[in-house]
């Protein structure tokens, strides 16, 4: 069970994704470049639910995050999306504002080891 949560702690399963890609480098880069891309706007959309007090719409674009996580081994990330979409769906918008900070920072460590181990290849 240790294995688990020491898992579930790092950024960036490299060896996870690649093997989902079948270590297809271009296919990683491609990948890589439309989640920042795709990140970025999610990010603003749910800076803009957050502010417009929107639950649902916070629970939908976090859960949509989530899954892009998912899909690209960023595994902090995807936990945090998780609490996020949890937040918003029991209307707790406090607590999503406060996990949205978290999400920012977990962004960015994980954009930053995507171009470590991805966009660099």
């Amino acid at each position: 069970m240790a294995g688990k949560e020491e898992n579930l702690s790092k950024i960036f399963d490299k060896k996870d994704f690649f093997d989902r890609v079948e270590n297809d480098f271009e296919l990683a880069r491609q990948l890589g470049e439309m989640f920042i891309d795709e990140t970025r706007q999610t990010m603003d959309l749910i800076r803009d639910l957050i502010e417009q007090k929107d639950a649902d719409g916070i629970r939908h674009a976090a859960h949509s995050l989530k899954g892009a996580s998912a899909n690209l081994s960023a595994l902090r990330l995807r936990r945090i999306t998780a609490d996020l979409e949890q937040a918003a769906k029991e209307n707790k918008l406090l607590l999503a504002a406060e996990i949205f900070s978290m999400l920012e920072d977990e962004v960015a460590n994980f954009t930053a080891e995507l171009e470590r181990h991805v966009l660099g290849c």
